[in-house]
């Protein structure tokens, strides 16, 4: 299939209908995302709950006079509670990340870290799906210069729409790729391909639900490529998956040379 860079007639202004279809999509992945995180509380909590206790018996024996057996076993429960707090305060930590506004000032960043955090994200989804996440991303830093919440957004747009169409187990490959001043951060899968019902109104921007699965964060992603100098495309691979590609134009501008004294 051609790359979908053909410009829509569209009655609402481009800007207007990418910030519409960001903020819908945002949604839908942080509803995704929040129900990881609430797993990955569970855990901790009960840890601290446990260890709790284990003191609570410490220190009542410790009333009636009878040794606790020296400071192992309080080191030991102490350092349990420090730990599980650390988990905790990561996970929510992400999770107050994943609720910050899209930003809408340009500048430098890196994409490899970008597509660690995106899987990083959807990491417990997908283990929960029995979907295998790869990341193939470079370990030196791959500089640019663009929206980052935005791109970030509709990386996870990608991403999301894969695992919905893999709800019982699959593989999915999340990556970037650079050459001169074009990078393309993809995603790779093994669930069903877009119809061609779905690549016609992605085509004409119109967000609507096809194969069983909204197309807003797919059109939301367009639109965000294609402010970035790039576009959308979705290909077949081989082995029966498809790849969906994100192509971005963003070089770093250029230091502005010194001036003598």
């Amino acid at each position: 299939m051609p790359p979908l860079n053909h410009p829509a007639h569209i009655t609402v202004p481009r800007e207007a209908l990418e910030n519409e279809l960001l903020l819908a999509s945002e949604m839908r992945t942080l509803d995704i995302v929040h129900r990881a995180y609430a797993h990955d509380v569970r855990g901790p909590l009960n840890a601290m709950q446990l260890s709790l206790e284990l003191l609570c018996g410490l220190l009542l024996d410790a009333e009636a006079g009878d040794p606790p057996g020296g400071a192992g076993p309080w080191q030991r429960h102490v350092s349990v509670l420090r730990e599980e707090l650390a988990k905790l305060n990561r996970t929510v930590q992400g999770l107050l990340d994943q609720q910050l506004p899209l930003g809408s000032v340009r500048h430098r960043f890196d994409l490899a870290s970008l597509v660690r955090e995106v899987a990083g994200a959807l990491r417990g989804q997908a283990a929960r799906q029995r979907v295998q996440i790869t990341l193939a991303v470079q370990d030196e830093a791959l500089l640019v210069h663009g929206l980052q919440d935005r791109i970030r957004q509709a990386l996870l747009n990608l991403a999301v729409h894969a695992l919905e169409g893999m709800p019982n187990a699959g593989r999915l490959a999340i990556g970037v790729s650079g050459r001169d001043e074009t990078c393309t951060l993809y995603v790779e899968h093994s669930g069903p391909p877009l119809s061609q019902e779905a690549l016609a109104s992605l085509e004409r921007l119109q967000p609507v639900a096809c194969d069983g699965r909204p197309l807003a964060g797919l059109c939301a992603a367009r639109l965000v490529a294609q402010s970035h100098g790039g576009e959308l495309r979705i290909e077949a691979v081989p082995v029966g998956a498809e790849r969906l590609g994100l192509v971005i134009r963003c070089p770093v501008p250029a230091e502005p040379a010194s001036t003598p004294d």
